[in-house]
């Protein structure tokens, strides 16, 4: 009986663990890195790499999770998958090209939209999506160089697009029956002098709207007016140290944690990942940082929040930290090395 138990334990940890999965897009020789997750210890096994043909960079799932979109550089395009939720592994379906180089990829809440934003080509597009194929392209939005990211609101009725050059995050109206974005009004807001947003992201309680200020080495935050879908900045927090005075440093990636009680930004140049607690008025306060590997350009937190995952794009390595989830503290646990210049970071947990 007791090897019958303890039998039974391993099969359904085992069964747990391998629900769980990290994914990362490597640039530099064109592979997807495919790591099984454990949700109680947070160590990863690599246990596959994809190659394709050509360089992978931001990917976004599908709603349901079945589904997984990548962007492509070298040449510029956008990949469709089929996801296995028991292995993780990742079944190419499509690969529609692209006029330029789409620098972020989002599926909306309902799954049947695809925007993306281009960072040189300075735009917007939607595609529509179902079951994993790639529609005709359903609109172009002409923007400015630097747009980097897009994400809808909970409604799912506005949509935000920073923009780091000329430091502005455009507004837009969408509708998600058609897939139609509309300039919202006013179009653009402006950031806080010399921030430059980059990454957006969306309070889950308080109405508010947080950026990674890629030039200001800070995070601000906005009020959003959730009948407008319009931004008012509120607050600016530097992510360095103070009176740190090394090399040049640049934000990159942002998160909050699912309960909105920190902010994590990274930073590449003093190459550390910035904690933040948000107060239940929104008060951004600093928590410090926590070394990482080299140019951390994209990190992700794990969904059960225990666990995140930084890509060092010069080490070529994935740090593992635990997260406190009450003080917002990162603990390193190990390093792993994955393809080269990883450039995007995916935690994934499916559900039963």
């Amino acid at each position: 009986m007791r090897v019958l138990s303890l039998l039974l334990v391993l099969l359904v940890s085992a069964s747990a663990s391998a629900k769980s999965f990290v994914y990362v897009s490597n640039g530099g020789d064109k592979t997807i890195s495919l790591f099984s997750m454990d949700e109680e210890k947070g160590d990863l096994t690599l246990v596959n790499t994809m190659q394709l043909e050509a360089a992978p960079g931001p990917m976004a799932l599908s709603p349901d999770q079945k589904f997984a979109y990548v962007s492509t550089s070298r040449p510029d395009s956008l990949l469709s998958f089929a996801v296995n939720a028991e292995t993780g592994d990742l079944t190419q379906l499509e690969a529609v090209p692209l006029d330029a180089t789409s620098c972020f990829v989002y599926c909306d809440p309902t799954g049947k939209w695809l925007l993306n934003t281009y960072y040189s080509a300075g735009k917007v597009t939607a595609h529509p999506v179902s079951g994993g194929d790639i529609g005709d392209l359903a609109q172009t939005i002409p923007t400015v160089k630097n747009a980097h990211c897009i994400r809808t609101d909970a409604t799912n009725r506005f949509a935000l697009v920073p923009h780091t050059g000329p430091n502005q995050i455009f507004q837009f109206r969408f509708d998600p029956s058609s897939g139609k974005l509309t300039a919202n009004d006013p179009p653009s807001v402006n950031g806080p002098a010399t921030t430059e947003p980059r990454h957006v992201q969306y309070h889950p309680t308080l109405p508010l709207v947080f950026s990674s200020d890629e030039v200001g080495d800070s995070i601000t935050s906005y009020d959003f007016d959730p009948a407008k879908g319009t931004l008012k900045p509120r607050q600016t927090v530097s992510t360095l140290p103070a009176g740190y005075d090394g090399l040049k440093n640049t934000c990159a990636d942002l998160e909050l944690t699912a309960n909105g009680k920190f902010a994590l930004v990274s930073n590449r140049g003093h190459d550390s990942i910035a904690r933040f607690a948000i107060g239940d008025d929104g008060q951004i306060t600093a928590l410090g940082q926590t070394p990482t590997e080299s140019v951390p350009r994209s990190f992700n937190l794990a969904p059960n929040q225990k666990f995140l995952y930084s890509a060092g794009q010069k080490s070529d390595q994935l740090a593992a930290y635990r997260f406190d989830q009450t003080s917002g503290d990162l603990t390193p646990l190990a390093t792993y090395k994955t393809g080269k210049t990883p450039s995007w970071v995916q935690v994934v947990t499916f559900a039963d």
